[in-house]
């Protein structure tokens, strides 16, 4: 996982885990935290624990719905205007790129027609 992913885990966690968290609690001891759900989406679990949290899962309906909203909020955290602003950089170097190489090749231009003009090529 890069930083950009760890940077939205760490936001998510310190804006939305105590919601999931306080009503994990009033569910059960059984009920993994919001924390240890995203841990779980973001694979950072031991393979113990995720096949653990992965049976709760399938039997709990409150955490797989808490898992599709972790899920989903990642998902969208991910297409915000980040994504689109580096494809904008990116839209603007190639454009500063395409026009210093027509520059240069508009000066190579007029330096062999005034080659030309004065005879020499």
């Amino acid at each position: 996982m890069d930083r950009k992913d760890q940077g939205l885990t760490n936001d998510f966690a310190a804006e939305e885990s105590f919601e999931l968290s306080s009503e994990f609690r009033e569910k059960g001891p059984n009920c993994p935290t919001g924390e240890e759900l995203a841990a779980l989406i973001d694979h950072k679990c031991s393979p113990a624990k995720r096949a653990e949290m992965q049976a709760h899962i399938k039997e709990c309906e409150l955490c797989k719905r808490h898992c599709m909203t972790i899920a989903s909020f990642k998902m969208s955290a991910m297409r915000t205007p980040a994504s689109s602003s580096q494809s904008s950089n990116a839209a603007r170097w190639g454009c500063i790129l395409f026009m210093s190489a027509i520059t240069i090749l508009t000066i190579i231009a007029i330096w062999i027609l005034l080659k030309k003009m004065k005879g020499e090529i």
